[in-house]
């Protein structure tokens, strides 16, 4: 009769050491899985994240420099070009935005500086290369491509009165 007894009880343990294995197994998959979901959601903001710095950084800069005869486009050092004049200052600038070494920068520089590094600029965020035109007078185009190859294609409409210009290397 106790060997009865020590079978239930033996049966009993392995059923109660089955539902917590099952459980452990439920809980580390569940986490598992849960990490894997949360990893690529922080990969696509990431994703986005960076997509949205450079629009929006071009995007407010032009918007700051959209005055008649503000924006340009040009090269720097053989790189495509974005110069944004300030003339309402005492010491006329002008801010550059250029791609160099999969970044877009940015440099301010006096407007009568003649060379100018590529390099001198403040990195603003990856990006591996930057093309803009003119569709039309005060219509800007720009295909940003990211450092993953993707491109952005982004267009810009200038209030200003003055027509978008095209100027040589500097």
């Amino acid at each position: 009769m106790m060997n009865n007894r020590d079978n239930r009880h033996m049966v009993d343990v392995l059923f109660i050491a089955a539902l917590l294995f099952l459980f452990v197994f439920s809980v580390l998959t569940l986490i598992a899985l849960g990490a894997d979901v949360y990893r690529r959601n922080v990969d696509i903001m990431s994703d986005n994240s960076g997509s949205r710095v450079s629009t929006a950084y071009i995007t407010e800069k032009l918007r700051q420099a959209d005055v008649s005869g503000g924006i340009r486009l040009s090269t720097l050092n053989a790189l495509p070009a974005i110069q944004l004049y300030d003339t309402d200052s005492s010491v006329p600038t002008i801010t550059w935005l250029y791609v160099y070494q999969d970044a877009l920068y940015e440099l301010t520089t006096l407007a009568d500086a003649h060379t100018i590094p590529s390099a001198a600029g403040q990195r603003i965020t990856d990006l591996a290369d930057m093309e803009a035109f003119y569709v039309r007078p005060g219509l800007l185009s720009f295909t940003l491509t990211r450092t993953d190859g993707t491109e952005i294609q982004l267009y810009l409409t200038c209030r200003s009165d003055a027509p978008v210009t095209a100027e040589g290397s500097k």
